[in-house]
C-alpha cells in the first residue's frame, strides 16, 4: 500500500513513518510540507497522513487536492492535528478525511485506526472474489 506522510514536525513524522511501516505500508513517501507532497507524484496512493496545524489551512488544502485527483480515488486520509473543537473536526471531515486523529496520540492507537481504515491488501480482494 502506498503511503504518504506530511507533517512539518520531524518528531511526528517518525512517529506517522512507524505506524505506516506496522501496517505494512509501502513504499512510504515522506513530505514536511503539504505544497511540496505532490509535486511530481505519479502512482496512486492508498494512505495519506497529514498534519494540520493550529496556524494555518495547508493541510486541508492537501486533503482537498487529493480527493480532487482521480489518480488516488479510494486513498484513506488521516488528518492528525492538535485542532480540538467540533467544527475543525467536522472541517477536516468535510474535506475529505477519512479520520481525524488528536495530537499527541499514541502510536498503538493509531496503529489500531489505520488498520481499519486501511484497504485490504491485494492477495485478500483475490480470496474475497
Amino acid at each position: 500500500m502506498k503511503c504518504l506522510v506530511v507533517d512539518p514536525s520531524p518528531t511526528v513524522r517518525r512517529a506517522l513513518v512507524h505506524a505506516a511501516q506496522a501496517i505494512e505500508a509501502a513504499p512510504i513517501l515522506v513530505a514536511d510540507q503539504p505544497r511540496e507532497a505532490l509535486q511530481g507524484l505519479e502512482e496512486q496512493l492508498e494512505l495519506v497522513m497529514v498534519g494540520w496545524s493550529a496556524d494555518d489551512d495547508l493541510g486541508l488544502e492537501l486533503v482537498r487536492a487529493v480527493r480532487a485527483d482521480a489518480r488516488h480515488t479510494g486513498a484513506r486520509i488521516v488528518v492528525i492535528s492538535p485542532r480540538r473543537t467540533r467544527e475543525e473536526v467536522e472541517r477536516a471531515l468535510q474535506a475529505g478525511a477519512d479520520d481525524y486523529v488528536l495530537r499527541p496520540f499514541e502510536l498503538e492507537a493509531l496503529v489500531k485506526r489505520l488498520r481499519r481504515l486501511a484497504p485490504p491488501a491485494e492477495d485478500e480482494k483475490k480470496e474475497a472474489a
